[in-house]
């Protein structure tokens, strides 16, 4: 699954900072496909579609507290990811 990853940079950006953007962009996509399908699906749901979790619960036939476990255990194999990356997770 590709992920496209939408970020504003406005050509009166310096080109450190652009460059900069499109670094985080492509740790980002690649974070994202480090996950399984059902983990992508709740970031996505969550995150760029702000959805609650007894919604996305509902989308992928799973519990609340199901969707609610798989997004703690994604949110740390990503901020494992950004940090082996050398990107300081917030």
């Amino acid at each position: 699954m590709t992920v496209l990853l939408n970020f504003s940079v406005n050509f009166s950006d310096d080109l450190e900072e652009a460059s900069y953007i499109q670094h985080l962009r492509d740790i980002l996509a690649d974070a994202l496909e480090q996950l399984n399908e059902v983990q992508r699906k709740i970031i996505i749901y969550k995150y760029y579609k702000k959805m609650n979790s007894n919604e996305i619960a509902q989308i992928l036939g799973l519990s609340s507290g199901n969707v609610r476990v798989q997004l703690a255990r994604t949110l740390e194999k990503m901020r494992r990811y950004f940090e082996n990356n050398n990107i300081k997770w917030e």
